[in-house]
């Protein structure tokens, strides 16, 4: 018989652990703290997503520059 109230407990794999850990320590950077990072203009850094020169994230009308893609994107050039 089912217990009325009681949640199940999540199995937690140590791949999801890793995941929680990288996201909590990812830096993210909208167009305009990225621009000011890296001392641009939030125009030219525009321009730089548009031509995939830099990886960036849109979600609705913001755009999101993520630190371990970007470091990662510089490494393979």
């Amino acid at each position: 018989m089912p217990t009325i109230g009681r949640k199940k407990s999540q199995v937690v794999s140590i791949e999801n652990i890793k995941q929680i850990v990288t996201d909590a320590n990812e830096k993210i950077w909208t167009i305009k703290s990225f621009a000011q990072e890296m001392c641009m203009t939030s125009d030219a850094v525009k321009k730089r997503i548009y031509r995939g020169q830099i990886p960036a994230h849109k979600k609705g009308r913001s755009w999101y520059i993520l630190r371990s893609e970007y470091l990662k994107f510089l490494k393979g050039k």
